[in-house]
C-alpha cells in the first residue's frame, strides 16, 4: 500500500492490519486517474479487478465520454447513478464473466443494486 507522508510524497508501507465493516449499498467512483486519496492512503478506484491497469484501460471510454461532455458544457455537477453504480462499469463485468472463465479476476456485479 502506499501512504502519504507529511511531505506529500507517497512510500511504500505494509499493511499492519484489515478491519472488515459491512455496509448498506455499493460506491463505485471513478476518477480521472482511477485513484482515490483516503485517510493518506492511496487506492486503486476499480475494487472489481485485481489488476488496476487493466481497469483503468477499462474504463477510458467512460473517461473520454465524460471529457467530451465536459468540453460541450454537458456535465452536470449533481449528477448521480441512483444505483451507485454506472451502468457501463457494470456491462463491462457481467460481459466478462459470460466470456472469461477466470473466476478469481473479477468480482461480479450481479445481484440487486
Amino acid at each position: 500500500m502506499f501512504v502519504r507522508n507529511t511531505n506529500g510524497q507517497f512510500y511504500l508501507s505494509p499493511i499492519r492490519s484489515i478491519d472488515i465493516h459491512l455496509k448498506n449499498g455499493y460506491a463505485t467512483p471513478i476518477t480521472q486517474h482511477g485513484t482515490l486519496l483516503v485517510n493518506n492512503v492511496s487506492s486503486s478506484c476499480y475494487a472489481s479487478v485485481y489488476h488496476h491497469s487493466m481497469g483503468h484501460i477499462a474504463m477510458a471510454p467512460l473517461r473520454w465520454l465524460h471529457r467530451a461532455k465536459k468540453l460541450f458544457g454537458l456535465v452536470n455537477q449533481n449528477e448521480s447513478q441512483p444505483n451507485g453504480i454506472h451502468w457501463y462499469p457494470k456491462v463491462l463485468n457481467n460481459f466478462v464473466h459470460m466470456f472469461i472463465p477466470y473466476s478469481d479476476t473479477f468480482i461480479s456485479t450481479t445481484g440487486k443494486f
